[in-house]
């Protein structure tokens, strides 16, 4: 039993992610001068969008009057849609 409890827990510690706290993610935003790269960082943090899915985003991906962008390339296919929310910076 005891291999088996050293797997679990190999396991999960394989698959815990971490998370940032607020003041950690608005001192990111904070020191990011280029408004292309903040512009970047704020869209993937807000819409929860994977690194490579922000790397494959296209302008037209983008509706920001109905607050949506379109992940055509998403993991597996199953994340079309997304709606992101306005950060203030």
């Amino acid at each position: 039993m005891a291999g088996g409890e050293d797997q679990a827990s190999a396991g999960q510690e394989q698959s815990s992610r971490s998370c940032w706290i607020l003041s950690e993610v608005e001192s990111l935003f904070s020191v990011t001068k280029n408004l292309k790269h903040k512009a970047m960082l704020m869209l993937t943090y807000s819409a929860g969008l994977r690194v490579s899915e922000t790397a494959k985003l296209r302008l037209t991906d983008i509706d920001s009057k109905r607050m949506t962008v379109r992940i055509s390339q998403g993991k597996g296919g199953k994340r079309p849609l997304l709606h992101f929310i306005p950060i203030d910076s």
